[in-house]
């Protein structure tokens, strides 16, 4: 027992005065989880004579201090109030007391109908006989509650007890309590279903205003809403398309497409190419020179160009812009440019700022300005440590940035500054990323080779297990149709004398019952001749029909004049086939 339970186990003996053993003490504190004033009332309820008769004592000895202070301050002129009482500890015969008060004696009577044992106190006060203390009755503005089961309280005995609710209260709070939440559900649940119907109100308004705000409204703002839930590839040829036609405007070319530009792009689309071949736009159509744009989504272009380790240019404008045009005209399509780009073999992509994935871009590389071109590549950190410097993983990064016209001279100078300075690192990324995959496809090629050399030895191994499984249902069954065999008939007019030449050239005779069937002529051949194992020293179960294997003959039976082949019917006998009854000659034919 620690110092807890020690102090709660003092506490306990202090207030109680119990004189049952400590142990019991002990047992009560426990069963209520050392708490007090559980462990008190339980003490109560278990023993209430020596509770009452140790709270009688307690209040007998306050009183008697009580007394004697008084007297002591009269003598010593002392001008106090002071509480007294003439505790008797006895009950007069109607079960009245008195009690001790401020400034003088208060007497209180109680009518045996309102006493511990009456009706109205059985039917309010509780049902616990137990006293328990309600705290040290010389603290001023306490208030005894007396409830006793054997009697009133006494003026003497001083023994302040209360019970614990009757049923009637207990009833009676359980019942406000219903009301109360009941309440509270009658004025909540129709504020929520009242919430959900407008709600379910307002999605179906919705349903059908969206419609019609449709066809009300089509401008510039919900053609960016609406292009969001395009195909980003959709969306990469339609920005090509118009593309063309601004270049085509500007040069005043009246035609995209060239009759023989045509019929070549007509072919090359029969073609099949791969994934990454379809991401990239063939060269331009229109007769003049300009970006190969790609014609996907601008995740494909980053995986592109993170697979390849390749440059990428991001094109950004805006069909109502200014510059647009002067930018068109005077750098994209310029041959300078267009060198530039094909040369370094720097791949393009391109978008309008009023389609949601353009803008996305836009907003991701904080452009504030149109028209906007933006060069990105595989960049490595690296970090100088006591141990010596460590790089980082590749990552895509924005090197060059150009916002608004700019003319043609410096967006190269700073396109050039930016290729020389990241092209080494991105040349070792490449040529690493080419080393990976060409030994990835080493290894793909070795698990394939692999895969179908243990295919091979699998179904060899396979095809051996069912060869020899095989042969020993064969030899199975050859020896036990060998068993079963009839043997030849000899009396007349009962067989046929057939004569039958073998493979070998080797001639034979005869004599099988008319009634055998015509198989029994194959078990003959078969056994006696073509298949001869040796059954020396087989078993019964050797001997036994194999279950679920079916022979079939390696050979087949057939008549010379005319040529008929004989069938193994184990159902047809010999006699039904004249060319073989009463006699006939056979040839045995592999």
């Amino acid at each position: 027992m620690d110092g807890t339970h020690a102090d709660a186990l003092r506490q306990f003996q202090m207030i109680s005065n119990a004189s049952i053993p400590e142990e019991q003490q002990i047992d009560l504190l426990e069963e209520n989880n050392w708490n007090v004033e559980l462990a008190l009332l339980s003490y109560n309820d278990q023993y209430p004579d020596e509770a009452a008769r140790n709270l009688r004592n307690e209040v007998r000895s306050t009183e008697i201090r009580r007394n004697a202070s008084s007297g002591s301050q009269l003598l010593n002129g002392t001008n106090s109030n002071s509480a007294s009482g003439n505790m008797s500890g006895e009950r007069d015969a109607n079960g009245s007391g008195q009690n001790g008060a401020n400034n003088g004696t208060i007497t209180s009577e109680a009518p045996s109908l309102f006493g511990a044992g009456g009706m109205f106190s059985r039917l309010i006060g509780g049902n616990r006989t137990g006293a328990s203390s309600l705290g040290d009755p010389d603290i001023p503005g306490g208030f005894p509650y007396t409830h006793d089961g054997s009697s009133s309280p006494s003026s003497s005995s001083g023994a302040f007890t209360r019970g614990e609710p009757s049923k009637l209260h207990q009833m009676v709070k359980r019942g406000a309590r219903f009301l109360l939440n009941s309440a509270i559900y009658a004025i909540v649940v129709p504020f929520y279903v009242i919430y959900k119907l407008l709600g379910l109100l307002l999605l179906v308004l919705l349903g059908y205003l969206t419609p019609l705000f449709r066809r009300l409204y089509r401008g510039r703002n919900y053609t960016l809403i609406r292009s969001r839930f395009k195909d980003p590839s959709d969306v990469a040829r339609s920005f090509v398309e118009g593309f063309d036609v601004l270049v085509c405007t500007i040069m005043g070319v009246s035609h995209l497409n060239s009759p023989d530009e045509s019929s070549t792009n007509s072919q090359s689309e029969q073609l099949p190419k791969t994934r990454d071949e379809n991401l990239i736009e063939q060269p331009g159509n229109i007769g003049v020179a300009k970006p190969d744009f790609l014609e996907c989504a601008y995740s494909d272009a980053l995986y592109l160009v993170k697979k390849e380790a390749r440059w990428l240019i991001v094109y950004i404008h805006s069909t109502q812009h200014e510059d647009t045009k002067a930018f068109i005209r005077d750098v994209l399509i310029d041959e300078r440019f267009i060198s530039f780009v094909r040369q370094r073999k720097i791949l393009c992509w391109g978008g309008d700022a009023f389609e949601s994935e353009a803008y996305q871009v836009a907003n991701q590389f904080k452009v504030n300005k149109l028209p906007f071109l933006g060069l990105l590549c595989l960049t490595v950190n690296e970090t100088p440590t006591a141990s010596g410097t460590r790089t980082s993983a590749p990552i895509l990064s924005l090197v060059c940035k150009i916002q608004g016209y700019t003319p043609l001279e410096e967006v190269l100078s700073r396109m050039n500054k930016a290729y020389n300075k990241f092209n080494p690192k991105v040349t070792i990324l490449r040529a690493e990323y080419e080393r990976q995959s060409q030994a990835r496809l080493m290894k793909e090629l070795q698990d394939q080779a692999y895969e179908k050399s243990l295919k091979r030895d699998r179904e060899r191994r396979i095809a051996r297990e069912n060869k020899q499984k095989a042969e020993i249902l064969k030899k199975q069954w050859i020896r036990w149709r060998r068993s079963v065999l009839k043997s030849e008939i000899t009396e007349s007019g009962q067989y046929a004398r057939i004569a039958i030449r073998l493979p070998d050239g080797t001639r034979i005779q005869h004599k099988f019952g008319k009634q055998y069937p015509l198989e029994e002529i194959y078990a003959f051949v078969e056994c006696n001749y073509i298949s001869k194992q040796d059954t020396s020293g087989s078993s019964e179960a050797a001997c036994a029909k194999p279950q679920d294997y079916n022979f079939k003959y390696p050979f087949k039976i057939v008549t010379i004049m005319p040529r008929r082949e004989i069938p193994a019917d184990e159902t047809a006998s010999i006699e039904s086939y004249d060319t073989i009854y009463p006699s006939g000659n056979l040839v045995v034919e592999k």
